[in-house]
């Protein structure tokens, strides 16, 4: 039995993953826009920090919600 170490399909020859350098695999123009748009700085952080954010804030009023005060 052989093991294959090579990936099955070559690697893109940018930095960036595939989908991002040749934008197939996308559902449409504005998900390549809105995904280079997130490559810019710490817009990526900012954008899960507040989802998070946002989820411990949902978590906290369920629990004063269900528990009480």
């Amino acid at each position: 039995m052989t093991t294959r170490t090579e990936p099955p399909f070559p690697r893109p020859a940018s930095t960036r993953p595939e989908h991002q350098a040749t934008g197939r695999h996308y559902p449409g123009e504005w998900a390549r826009r809105f995904e280079l748009y997130l490559d810019m700085g710490s817009r990526r952080a900012l954008l899960y920090g507040l989802l998070f954010g946002a989820f411990v804030i949902v978590v906290v009023i369920s629990a004063v919600v269900r528990f009480g005060p």
